[in-house]
């Protein structure tokens, strides 16, 4: 009897150890079934995600540049002459009109828009390195003064802007004292 019971402890002990091998082996499908499914949720979570945020990217590219676009076309593209510098207007702006003056509407340029009339005083340097640094238009006997080259804002292209010389200085200065004197 002794065989008989060793035997089936044995036996049941192998029973015992296959059970608990299919119980460890299932859980091992099933931990690994759940890892893989995990790894595919996050997967596909990933995935979604990344394309939420390639979506939501083009679609702020795409309204930043509808943006810039309506602002660059509605922007003031156009300048006025404003008695001694250029302001930004906008083009549908038809020329002004105060009680005496007419204000002629350009298109807008970048170089003509930093023109700005001077007022010299005794301390304006008109020459950096021996070179002119401020431009003029003598009209009826009097002087205007201008930081750069080009044409004068109220004649427009029929008069000139000239660089200062000594010379125009000098006549300048002498204007000035023979106006000031009584």
């Amino acid at each position: 009897m002794k065989k008989k019971k060793v035997f089936l402890t044995n036996v049941e002990s192998r029973e015992e150890n296959n059970i608990k091998n299919s119980k460890e082996e299932k859980e091992e499908k099933t931990t690994t079934t759940t890892a893989l499914g995990l790894i595919e949720k996050k997967k596909q979570t990933q995935s979604r995600t990344r394309k939420i945020a390639m979506a939501t990217t083009a679609i702020l590219l795409f309204g930043g540049m509808s943006g810039l676009l309506i602002h660059k076309t509605t922007e003031k593209q156009c300048m006025v002459w404003k008695e001694n510098h250029y302001e930004r207007v906008d083009c549908k702006q038809s020329a002004t009109s105060n009680i005496m003056t007419v204000e002629k509407v350009y298109p807008y340029n970048e170089e003509l828009f930093l023109q700005e009339k001077i007022i010299p005083t005794d301390t304006t340097s008109f020459f950096r390195d021996g070179k002119p640094i401020v431009y003029y238009l003598k009209h009826d006997n009097d002087y205007e003064f201008f930081k750069q080259p080009g044409f004068h804002p109220s004649y427009g292209s029929d008069r000139k802007l000239r660089p200062v010389t000594i010379r125009i200085v000098r006549n300048w200065e002498n204007s000035k004292n023979i106006a000031s004197k009584p």
